[in-house]
């Protein structure tokens, strides 16, 4: 039975060079999205446990499921600005863009 990684090797064996530019690119883009939502899932677990606040406690004051909160602080989300919005506003914090 042949491996997915076979597979997807065979495919792209008949791509276009633009196909490949274009696989490149996404790709890029999906890591670097990867890697900050890990980076704010790490940062939402430090500043939670500054707190001393237990996963369901900021639930409870966000009203964001304790399971969401997990996933979030193992980069496994990719939470909307409300929720983002949500945890800032527990911990004080304003949510700017800059």
């Amino acid at each position: 039975m042949a491996r997915f990684r076979d597979l997807a090797r065979q495919a792209q064996a008949s791509w276009s060079e633009t196909d490949h530019e274009i696989y490149e690119r996404a790709s890029a883009a999906f890591k670097e999205e990867a890697e900050a939502q890990i980076a704010f899932g790490k940062n939402l677990c430090a500043l939670r446990n500054e707190q001393h606040w237990s996963q369901s406690y900021l639930a409870d004051l966000t009203g964001i499921q304790q399971s969401e909160i997990s996933r979030i602080e193992r980069g496994a989300a990719n939470p909307t600005l409300a929720t983002v919005a949500k945890l800032a506003k527990a911990f004080g914090k304003e949510l700017k863009i800059v």
